[in-house]
């Protein structure tokens, strides 16, 4: 998880939250951001290329995962700020009762 996304999140939260606080909400939220971003990126697969990039990602490849992602789904990364974008939304949201 990203230092910036644990900043971002402290950003959406309430107020006086420990730092041990918005760090654990972060680490929900990231896992919650990758199940999203995930979704949504394996909708756009066939089944050969999504068990093709599941081989890819269990290598912990990051660059051969990345080069996977720019020749199968232009775009991915805009997918991921949207998705970013949402939960951070959403995260507010509900910490702040809405």
């Amino acid at each position: 998880m990203a230092q910036d996304f644990v900043a971002r999140i402290a950003a959406v939260v309430p107020d006086g939250m420990s730092r041990e606080e918005v760090r654990e909400i972060a680490e929900l939220a990231w896992g919650e951001l990758e199940t999203r971003v995930g979704n949504r990126l394996s909708a756009r697969l066939t089944d050969a290329q999504l068990r093709e990039f599941e081989a890819i990602r269990d290598s912990d490849d990051e660059a051969a995962s990345v080069a996977f992602l720019d020749k199968n789904i232009p775009g991915h990364e805009k997918i991921t700020v949207e998705e970013m974008e949402n939960l951070l939304r959403d995260v507010g949201q509900r910490m702040r009762g809405e």
